[in-house]
């Protein structure tokens, strides 16, 4: 099964190709859109984002996300571990988008089906743990 760990930093995990743009040893990841772009279609089986996705504006979690779901295989898995809101170190400064529960449910919406695949993902889990960080597996459809 391959597996891919999108800005994974100092972080590595046993069975996943890691990337990020600064060298911990892993891959160096020049530009993330980029590397969807030319990733192979249905590559993955599952794409892990841990305190990555948060550092994005709105349109380019679109291109994330259609990205992701691009190299994802059928029925893939788009793992996501981001700060709720609600969280104090969410706002640090370098963060550009806020998240909640919420948030993840429209992405089972058609209604942004267009913008982020939605429609076209199905929550598998969704928890917030007492860090107060939100933890989601969609899987594609």
């Amino acid at each position: 099964m391959k597996k891919l760990n999108i800005g994974c930093g100092e972080k590595k995990i046993e069975g996943y190709e890691g990337l990020d743009i600064q060298d911990f040893g892993q891959e160096q990841l020049e530009d993330i859109f980029i590397f969807l772009e030319i990733c192979g279609k249905e590559h993955y089986h599952e794409v892990r984002a841990e305190h990555f996705l948060e550092h994005f504006d709105q349109g380019d979690l679109k291109k994330i996300f259609n990205g992701v779901y691009r190299i994802l295989k059928s029925n893939g898995i788009f793992e996501i571990i981001v700060p709720h809101k609600d969280k104090d170190e969410s706002w640090v400064l370098t963060h550009k988008t806020f998240w909640t529960e919420y948030t993840f449910k429209a992405f089972e919406s058609k209604i942004f089906s267009d913008d982020f695949g939605s429609g076209n993902w199905k929550i598998v889990e969704l928890r917030t743990n007492s860090r107060k960080d939100i933890y989601c597996k969609l899987k594609k459809l």
